[in-house]
């Protein structure tokens, strides 16, 4: 009997509605080979991996938004395979900033790159540079796509307010950059600390007063006592925030991992976090990759030909243990508009 023949025969009536009522939404970073080994270049061979990907997508039903940095916008072998996609309906392009790879450069190292801000967060960059890069990859993906894209997510998820007001102000309508009850104080840039997420909710929601929404990447809760505790704690921001995130990480717990392709994920761990979220009422799921996880030796998850073949597997257990529960697909911009309609009806009730 297979892992999901043995959930469906446990699945309560209540699980079952849960599940029918949900969404699963694939967001692509679609960058250059390796950024995290070789950010000083621009190379796009994982682009070939892209209609593999998109097959695979379609097969299950589950349409992706793929989060486009500059080069994915500036260059033909990126252009000439996402265009059609997203010209016959198959996806949606969206921004993903990536300030190091935009222009203007304030020193080009010759290959694509600006070395005076290698890795650098969004929100190390002065105003004007942060506006004027922001800007040259959104009209870069006009000129290429032919939309404007509504949807972003920040390079390195070092999103901020100022990011917030600028997509406010160019009609977007959801940022995508917050992994919950995570801080990446630890993963430096040029000179700051990384953003911390701990005590962000697992929810889509508002972002402030604005008209703008966070949708975040699934994060895994395990059902138990302590776990549901470590949330609370986290949620509220108390003293100490840090050592509690480490233990709801913890092997014990096995909490606090996001919906990854990661290939060290044993056989069933991708569908358990799957149905912790829609146990804790959670009906969104996330799965967030990397367009240079799906080609070997483009990233940290396909160092190996056995972790490359891992990825696809976990892709395909993803997307196949979805459709049997029955979940929506959407795009971002699609499951904003459910929220969005669904926060109107509430209002309407209230």
């Amino acid at each position: 009997m297979s892992h999901y023949d043995k959930v469906k025969q446990t699945m309560d009536g209540r699980m079952k509605q849960l599940a029918r009522d949900a969404v699963l939404v694939v967001t692509v970073d679609t960058e250059a080979d390796d950024a995290w080994r070789y950010p000083e270049r621009v190379e796009l061979s994982n682009m070939a991996y892209i209609p593999r990907f998109q097959e695979v997508c379609e097969r299950y039903g589950f349409p992706p938004t793929y989060l486009v940095a500059y080069e994915c916008a500036a260059r033909d072998e990126a252009v000439e395979v996402l265009a059609p996609i997203h010209a016959r309906g198959g996806c949606e392009i969206g921004h993903h900033l990536h300030v190091w790879t935009a222009p203007p450069f304030v020193r080009d190292n010759g290959r694509g790159v600006d070395e005076a801000w290698l890795h650098a967060y969004q929100y190390e960059l002065p105003d004007e540079l942060f506006e004027a890069k922001a800007d040259s990859v959104y009209e870069a993906i006009q000129q290429a796509y032919s939309v404007a894209p509504v949807v972003h997510r920040a390079g390195r998820w070092g999103v901020d307010q100022r990011t917030f007001h600028w997509l406010a102000k160019r009609g977007f309508v959801a940022d995508t950059s917050v992994i919950p009850l995570r801080s990446m104080e630890r993963n430096r840039g040029l000179n700051q600390p990384g953003p911390n997420f701990l005590a962000e909710p697992r929810m889509p929601h508002r972002i402030g007063g604005s008209t703008l929404w966070e949708l975040p990447v699934t994060v895994d809760i395990t059902p138990s006592i302590l776990s549901r505790v470590c949330v609370e704690y986290l949620e509220h921001a108390l003293p100490g925030s840090r050592y509690v995130s480490r233990l709801l990480k913890h092997r014990a717990l096995g909490g606090g991992r996001s919906l990854t392709l990661d290939p060290r994920f044993a056989d069933g761990v991708v569908e358990r976090m799957m149905l912790n979220t829609l146990r804790s009422g959670i009906g969104y799921l996330h799965l967030a990759l990397h367009s240079s996880e799906l080609a070997p030796d483009t990233s940290p998850f396909t160092r190996t030909e056995k972790d490359f073949d891992r990825v696809w597997q976990q892709l395909e257990r993803i997307l196949s243990f979805g459709r049997k529960l029955g979940l929506k697909g959407m795009t971002l911009a699609q499951v904003t508009q459910k929220f969005e309609d669904e926060s109107v009806q509430v209002a309407k009730v209230a």
